[in-house]
């Protein structure tokens, strides 16, 4: 942790732990929670919108994504992703 009551924690959102520790997190420090998620590749932004999702006290949600799924990840949930090949398209779908 760091003063002012902000506490930074790096979690493996693949784990398969990571809902659960991250719940437990949450819970001790009983507190509104936002969720940073920096270069999540791929589908590693689904993962942090799932816990995000989940935890109740997370009241904020930052995602900075670097890149977009392969289209062989994303299967047919997220068609609109390569409807253009226009990569600036691509990003503001994923986006949105």
């Amino acid at each position: 942790g760091c003063g002012g009551g902000m506490q930074y924690v790096q979690l493996d959102v693949l784990d398969a732990g990571f809902l659960g520790h991250l719940r437990q997190l949450v819970v001790e420090v009983a507190r509104p929670v936002a969720l940073l998620g920096m270069h999540l590749c791929g589908t590693l932004s689904l993962r942090a919108i799932e816990a995000f999702a989940h935890l109740d006290l997370v009241r904020a949600l930052a995602l900075s994504p670097c890149c977009l799924p392969k289209k062989d990840d994303a299967g047919s949930a997220h068609p609109e992703l390569y409807a253009s090949k226009d990569s600036a398209r691509q990003y503001s779908a994923w986006a949105a």
